[in-house]
């Protein structure tokens, strides 16, 4: 089912209909990723890559042990060279939608939607605190 939906996201991309992918992808996607974000990523995507041409699935998905999601992991094929991608899916009810996708190109990674760690905030102490000993 996975695999079927990347499928169709690939011919989706390469008809430039960011938009339905978009549309498409499950709601979580849609609440995290602005449209305006999603539709000017898919474009700079493929101005650098180019078309899509295969989504070469490393091992093949197997049932999700927790939880509805399954994980595609592989090696995207473009028309100007190929690149790792993770996919997550959520299943539900017989069909797959994009929940998220993670790119690395040039030994960095992009998270789509970008997922960023909230970290406390700690206030800066000025001067350090003074220790009495001294190490070893």
């Amino acid at each position: 089912m996975a695999i079927e939906s990347a499928a169709r996201i690939r011919d989706a991309f390469n008809a430039g209909a960011y938009r339905a992918i978009y549309n498409d992808a499950d709601p979580s996607f849609r609440a995290l990723e602005p449209a305006e974000v999603w539709l000017r990523q898919c474009a700079e995507i493929r101005t650098g890559l180019g078309d899509w041409l295969d989504y070469q699935i490393e091992r093949p998905p197997g049932k999700p042990a927790v939880g509805p999601i399954v994980t595609l992991d592989g090696n995207a094929v473009f028309s100007r060279r190929g690149i790792p991608v993770r996919a997550l899916w959520s299943v539900n009810q017989g069909s797959a939608r994009l929940l998220l996708l993670m790119i690395t190109d040039g030994g960095k990674t992009r998270w789509i939607p970008e997922i960023r760690p909230r970290m406390p905030r700690i206030p800066h102490m000025d001067p350090p605190p003074r220790r009495d000993w001294e190490p070893a």
